[in-house]
């Protein structure tokens, strides 16, 4: 991929990230650190393996043998046990989000919490109140103490926006794919261009896209997807880079984006001011006394552009104080849980 591709694939953010560090260079000012490109594409666990293989090296624009080192079967069952532990911890309380007919945000919340517990391996279970709780946003207890979690995410609010619309116009592709052919049953990754100018002079990185551009938008992908699914020799949209679709999958129809972003190690302005902003809501928790100690837990959601951050190689430089007994940071993906808090332990 060439400096132009890896442009017009990047989110406004990214895009000038990577122009700073490239002037940088060019003016021998380079500080030497290197910018960590992550590609990311969904896969269907029912696929064969040699259909995975085909699916990343097509998306990846790598060669096939590249990916006979990794074993498939061992990271299908790897995936399969972790979901049952965090089903086995988050499944009552999923019944009684149900029962309040709750947002998928509070589904969200609590499976990212399930994730973090099992990542701590300790023996534990959430709390179903007898009353809606206005904070915390989960108790958990254990046999020494019950313990108050507060969730919150560490997003770039540039990169969240884009994301979030160019999935809405994903969602409605796929509608519109089902509707040519209620048959189809691939998983679709597509790797599109951010910065080509689609209708009206705008491009996906373009936040004043109206309803009609974006369902305008999504008829071209899904015109262009089911002619590929039916071989026809239909020219490819020039923001469309390109897809990779699953052959052997009976999962329904899911069409993904095949991001492109860079994971950030500087962290510390936007997890400070996340910090700031749920310091100023601790003395509300003063109110319930059902638990003994009061975590945060800061979620990175580790695979999209929204939450592009390396926990482990991250720097605090300053000293975190805080109200809450523990702040955790967790990557939702890689399980990492990393303490950045707690009283007398200061972070260097």
């Amino acid at each position: 991929m060439n400096l132009q591709e890896l442009l017009d694939k990047s989110s406004p953010e990214d895009r000038q990230l990577i122009i700073d560090h490239f002037v940088l260079w060019l003016q021998g000012k380079s500080t030497g650190e290197t910018l960590v490109i992550r590609k990311t594409a969904k896969l269907s666990t029912l696929s064969s393996e040699e259909d995975m293989k085909k699916q990343l090296s097509t998306i990846f624009d790598m060669p096939i043998e590249k990916f006979d080192k990794f074993n498939f079967l061992e990271g299908i069952n790897d995936i399969d046990s972790n979901y049952r532990k965090v089903e086995a911890i988050i499944s009552s309380y999923k019944n009684y989000l149900v029962s309040l007919k709750s947002k998928e945000d509070k589904f969200e919340e609590l499976n990212d919490i399930g994730r973090f517990l099992v990542s701590l391996q300790i023996p534990c279970s959430i709390v179903i109140p007898e009353n809606v709780l206005p904070y915390p946003d989960f108790i958990i207890e254990n046999k020494e103490k019950n313990i108050g979690i507060e969730h919150t995410r560490l997003l770039n609010a540039g990169s969240q926006r884009l994301i979030k619309n160019i999935k809405q116009i994903l969602k409605i592709a796929e509608k519109n794919l089902l509707s040519k052919d209620e048959k189809f049953t691939q998983v679709v990754n597509i790797s599109l261009n951010y910065q080509t100018e689609i209708i009206n002079n705008k491009s996906l990185s373009n936040t004043t896209l109206t309803k009609v551009e974006k369902e305008l938008i999504a008829e071209l992908i899904s015109n262009w997807i089911y002619s590929h699914l039916k071989n026809l020799n239909t020219p490819k949209p020039s923001f469309i880079d390109k897809i990779g679709v699953s052959i052997d999958s009976i999962h329904p129809l899911s069409i993904n984006l095949a991001e492109n972003y860079i994971g950030k190690i500087e962290i510390e302005k936007i997890l400070m001011e996340r910090l700031e902003s749920k310091e100023k809501k601790v003395s509300h928790y003063s109110t319930i006394k059902d638990f003994d100690e009061l975590w945060l837990v800061i979620i990175v959601n580790g695979v999209t552009a929204a939450s592009s951050f390396i926990i482990e190689e991250a720097k605090l430089k300053s000293k975190i104080a805080s109200s809450f007994t523990k702040v955790f940071l967790f990557d939702s993906f890689s399980k990492n849980a990393l303490l950045i808090y707690q009283p007398d332990i200061t972070n260097t």
